[in-house]
């Protein structure tokens, strides 16, 4: 994608970064030597201080490129497959054990048993079946309608999102 024009960007910096085949690695080294002058200048860093933030800087790497690999990457349908396989086995398991510990609560007449299942019960099995809603979405994109298309075009605005937001010349679209 061509840059913005902010006019943050020198000519030669927007050179580089789009001669690049991986701009957002050409941005993560010039943080790291940026970093890197200030400790040796002693103008800011101290040492133990610039082995923090450059941990941060390798980390936050690591988290971009993580989104951008489950955004570009569509799941294969067997792992979608055993993902709900074990999800709808987890939630009967969850059933079954939340029947005995609210059969057990009402005996004894215990309220705090008995609405601790209850909303254990309702809320993991909401987390996991939004968990199986996403990796469906994921392994996908088009929806199971073929003519849903506007599920193609969600995803490609999230794309769109995602990659503004890791870049820094500009915010996200609206």
């Amino acid at each position: 994608d061509p840059l913005p024009p902010s006019g943050l960007c020198p000519p030669a910096e927007s050179a580089v970064l789009s001669s690049s085949p991986d701009p957002l690695a050409v941005l993560y080294a010039w943080v790291l030597s940026l970093l890197a002058a200030l400790s040796r200048d002693h103008r800011a860093l101290p040492e133990p201080t610039l082995q923090l933030l450059q941990a941060q800087v390798a980390e936050l790497r690591n988290h971009a490129s993580e989104a951008l690999l489950y955004t570009q990457t569509q799941l294969p349908y067997a792992a979608v497959q055993l993902a709900s396989a074990v999800v709808f086995a987890f939630l009967a398991q969850l059933v079954a054990v939340t029947a005995g510990v609210a059969g057990a609560a009402l005996r004894s007449r215990a309220l705090e048993p008995l609405s601790t299942a209850y909303f254990t019960l309702a809320l993991v099995s909401f987390v996991y079946l939004g968990l199986l809603a996403l990796h469906a979405e994921l392994a996908n994109p088009l929806g199971d309608d073929p003519c849903d298309f506007p599920t193609a075009t969600y995803r490609a605005a999230l794309l769109d999102a995602t990659a503004a937001v890791l870049r820094h010349g500009r915010a996200p679209p609206p």
